[in-house]
């Protein structure tokens, strides 16, 4: 029995490769595919001539993008209303909220800081982790000039 050469090695090697990341891909782009379906869905039935976009609607926004990060890790996800803020200069909804994040064995509680456009009805900046509150509001304060 011949043993394949190396250039015969270097080709399956690379077609492996090509296919591995062609797969790796198109789950991806399934995923996210799915995530968009899911976020148009979050107000499909929803007239906003009748009734505009609010403030819980900006919350619900958030909270979908949280669980979207976080899934089944996301225990709690709590709107902190002393925080929220409306951006005249750019037209959004600034939304703060406490979540805790973990398992049976640990848990973390984490800030969530949500920029909401009330016009799209979509999150256009999210952003969590472990911050406090402040350090979150002096990062966007540049928004405010």
């Amino acid at each position: 029995m011949k043993l394949p050469n190396r250039q015969n090695l270097l080709v399956l090697l690379i077609a492996l490769t090509l296919l591995v990341a062609s797969t790796l891909l198109i789950l991806y782009l399934v995923g996210e595919y799915q995530s968009n379906l899911r976020r148009e869905a979050l107000f499909a039935n929803r007239d906003f001539d009748k009734t505009p976009f609010a403030l819980t609607d900006a919350v619900t926004a958030c909270q979908f993008e949280a669980s979207e990060e976080y899934g089944v890790r996301l225990l709690q996800a709590h709107f902190d209303p002393l925080s929220y803020r409306y951006n005249e200069r750019y037209q959004t909804h600034w939304v703060f909220m406490r979540a805790v994040i973990g398992g049976t064995d640990s848990q973390s509680e984490v800030m969530i800081f949500c920029d909401v456009d009330p016009r799209q009805h979509i999150v256009t900046y999210y952003r969590s982790g472990f911050l406090d509150r402040e350090k979150m509001l002096k990062q966007r304060k540049s928004l405010f000039k």
